[in-house]
């Protein structure tokens, strides 16, 4: 539970930042999440959204989506030879 405070806290900080327009500093946690976010860094999973011409490969990290969702949870959890062999498009 712990983690997922911290995660939660991290990510409160982060959309604080963005909708107050500042930056939080490079080397503060929520600057090196808001990296990783900017630059997908990491990331072992990807989302495909949009329809049409205007699809879009989003990166993700399933540990901060594990945390966050218990649907993201259980979807990583429940077979992960096949969830990473597995596409799923919104």
């Amino acid at each position: 539970m712990p983690t997922f405070l911290f995660l939660a806290a991290i990510c409160l900080i982060v959309v604080a930042s963005i909708l107050l327009e500042t930056v939080p500093k490079a080397n503060s946690s929520a600057g090196r999440m808001l990296n990783l976010l900017d630059s997908g860094d990491r990331a072992d999973v990807h989302f495909l959204v949009g329809e049409g011409d205007e699809k879009k490969l989003l990166p993700a990290h399933k540990a901060i989506l594990e945390k966050a969702s218990g649907v993201f949870e259980g979807m990583f959890r429940f077979d992960e030879a096949n969830a990473k062999a597995a596409a799923t498009e919104f």
